[in-house]
């Protein structure tokens, strides 16, 4: 059976971790799995890109009219926005011309995949969802909690009264309902956000299923806490507290201004804590942290993270709405404790006071209780918080997992032609 696995990028951003790992994973299980992305930055073998020479100008350019007509709308939702109304030509005749037993698509944002593209794929899909796009309008996620419109569907009487211009949201959303007829598989790495999904007007009735996202064991493991800080030029003294993102670490949903406020408190501004931040941290950011910040810029190499993640005491998650992130699992996995906010996906990552603390939804004094009580607790939850993460999210057992999926669905579309 011959796997196609669909990505806009191999490595760059967390969902496309998240889709090499599992290609990698299914690779290691002798899985016949190829990935096709439209940007790669791996040096592996099957990983393959069309997307050069004129092909890959004319996506850069397809992609700059795609941002400019988002552009149009004015939202009050400041998060990601995407059309995917063009798509890569070459990535989707590769996909055709392969005749894949089943097609796997991952986040094919910034034009990778068109929303007319997928349907005409006649190869079965399963789409992995690692946002709320594939149900929502052009937002990847939706703005709070009384922001309904993926539910009920959209129409000019749900939409925002603050928003301004075209309601692209709308169009996005009606062109997907009108396209995809023919249902596809849905999994989502989190229970949060397959209830999402089966609760939205456009996956209403389709089979939505939960798996996480795999990740190697072998790779991300406890090592020697003052050798990880010695590596990384990080102080021996302190109690450092970590914090960061593979994407946009400004990004509100991300929520490092709840994190800067709870710092702020007056249990943190003495010598002993310090801040490690992964990810771009310009001088602004650096200001704005109240205790001395460490900032270690973008780690793309597992070894380098997972010396990051073994420096630490405590890995906080501030975000507002996350699905199943990456930081949070990587953590888990070298026996970090992480603190984060009970929301969205966070009580599939973290159990609370065993393996980390779950703090009240964007209460900053909890999340300071929970910083201080994972920093007092590492020591004696490290063992349980790994052996957790290897039960949950190790890349062998999630590798068996989807072949599993892949083998059904092949097994019964075959059965039906």
């Amino acid at each position: 059976m011959k796997i196609q696995i669909i990505s806009s990028s191999d490595l760059g951003g967390g969902a496309a971790r998240a889709a090499f790992r599992l290609h990698s994973a299914l690779t290691a299980i002798r899985c016949s799995s190829n990935m096709l992305v439209s940007e790669k930055r791996s040096n592996q073998e099957n990983v393959i890109t069309k997307t050069n020479g004129f092909n890959k100008v004319l996506h850069r350019v397809l992609l700059y009219i795609s941002r400019a007509i988002i552009n149009c709308q004015k939202s009050r939702n400041n998060v990601l926005h995407s059309l995917c109304i063009f798509g890569d030509r070459k990535l989707f005749k590769e996909i055709i011309d392969s005749e894949p037993n089943v097609v796997n698509i991952h986040w094919h944002g910034n034009e990778a995949l068109s929303i007319r593209q997928i349907a005409k794929i006649n190869s079965p899909i399963v789409m992995t969802l690692h946002d709320m796009w594939s149900f929502c309008g052009t937002e990847h996620y939706n703005q709070d909690e009384n922001d309904i419109r993926y539910e009920e569907g959209y129409h000019a009487g749900n939409r925002c009264k603050t928003d301004k211009g075209i309601d692209l949201d709308r169009f996005v959303w009606a062109y997907k309902k009108k396209k995809w007829k023919k249902q596809f598989t849905i999994v989502t790495p989190s229970n949060w956000l397959t209830s999402c999904a089966k609760n939205s007007a456009l996956f209403d009735g389709w089979n939505v299923i939960t798996i996480p996202n795999a990740l190697n064991m072998e790779v991300y493991q406890p090592v020697d806490t003052q050798t990880a800080r010695e590596l990384l030029g990080l102080p021996l003294d302190k109690k450092l507290i970590g914090f960061g993102a593979f994407g946009d670490i400004t990004d509100p949903r991300k929520g490092l201004d709840l994190l800067i406020e709870c710092l702020s408190s007056g249990a943190f501004k003495y010598g002993d804590y310090e801040c490690v931040v992964l990810g771009n941290a310009n001088n602004d950011i650096i200001s704005a942290l109240p205790i001395k910040t460490n900032v270690l810029g973008h780690l793309n190499d597992d070894v380098s993270l997972k010396l990051f993640y073994n420096s630490l005491d405590v890995m906080v998650v501030p975000s507002r709405q996350e699905n199943l992130p990456q930081t949070a699992t990587e953590a888990q996995a070298c026996g970090i404790p992480v603190v984060a906010f009970d929301v969205t996906g966070f009580p599939d990552v973290v159990e609370h006071k065993k393996t980390g603390y779950l703090a009240k939804a964007y209460d900053k004094d909890d999340l300071s209780d929970g910083i201080k009580w994972a920093i007092e607790n590492k020591e004696c939850i490290t063992e349980h918080t790994r052996y957790r993460a290897v039960e949950r999210w190790d890349s062998d057992k999630i590798a068996r997992k989807y072949q599993q999926l892949f083998d059904n669905i092949d097994t019964n579309h075959k059965t039906m032609q």
